[in-house]
């Protein structure tokens, strides 16, 4: 054989390795392990859920227990002074603003937040409507979902 010859197949035989590589590398060729990846998207899922549970059920049980006093006023004072403040609700309401919401659960956020924004403004206006809202939102969110008690 020539030199031009074994030089032609040398380069053939570079080229098959090449396809060969490539075709043994490509993502479209492997089998995927779709199984596995829905399962941890699923544990993540329910992990983000029970997570998510827990935290907003401590939270509400605080922003409650702020809620039980936000009438009640300093005795000692000259004047009434609410021992609530709005930088208390505020406070608690940015504790629930910073979790990771499941998808499944956004309602019920959506409506904890509105509740302790109604009764922020409540404490700025002194608007009653304002507290009763807050308190039906409230009241209608641990009807509807009863792990939040």
């Amino acid at each position: 054989m020539s030199r031009k010859a074994k030089f032609i197949w040398f380069l053939i035989a570079l080229v098959f390795v090449l396809l060969l590589y490539l075709v043994m590398t490509s993502e479209s060729i492997r089998p995927k392990n779709e199984s596995s990846e829905e399962e941890v998207k699923q544990v993540n899922i329910v992990k983000l859920t029970a997570e998510y549970k827990a935290e907003v059920s401590r939270i509400l049980k605080n922003y409650l227990v702020l809620v039980e006093q936000i009438d009640v006023e300093d005795e000692d004072a000259s004047e009434p002074i609410k021992l609530v403040t709005i930088e208390q609700v505020a406070a608690i309401k940015a504790e629930l603003f910073n979790l990771i919401v499941p998808a499944e659960l956004k309602d019920l956020h959506a409506d904890l937040f509105f509740s302790m924004t109604k009764m922020e403004n409540y404490l700025i206006d002194d608007d009653l409507e304002e507290k009763i809202a807050s308190e039906q939102l409230i009241n209608q969110s641990l009807d509807n979902y009863t792990w939040l008690r």
